[in-house]
């Protein structure tokens, strides 16, 4: 598939994944289906899905966890940009900014290490 803007052709790959929860009661009210023993299910059957846009050559079983990890790799710069304050200051001195921005990654640092732990 190639969109008029890209420059070259990309796949497109769309992925789901079982996610099985715990049915609540409104979930057992909802569902009239019966197990074969004529109990309500305990699970609701509900799926993930995933929209995938790449020009990587690699079949799709490798690429979904790829892109999964490349998330999971992502969400702590997306952390310290929205919710640190890492993209909320400018100044025209260049050693403020640097200071600024090393102080915020180290209480960050601090910050993962202690609250993570249980």
């Amino acid at each position: 598939m190639r969109l008029s803007g890209w420059s070259c052709k990309r796949r497109v790959i769309v992925a789901r994944r079982l996610v099985k929860q715990e049915a609540t009661e409104d979930d057992k009210k909802a569902l009239p289906l019966l197990t074969q023993n004529g109990e309500l299910p305990l699970e609701v059957v509900s799926y993930e899905h995933i929209v995938l846009v790449s020009t990587l050559p690699y079949e799709v079983a490798s690429l979904v966890p790829l892109y999964r990890e490349r998330g999971d790799a992502e969400n702590p710069f997306d952390e310290l940009k929205n919710q640190w304050g890492w993209a909320g200051f400018t100044t025209q001195d260049m050693d403020r900014c640097q200071i600024t921005a090393r102080l915020i990654a180290q209480i960050y640092n601090w910050w993962s290490l202690y609250a993570s732990r249980p």
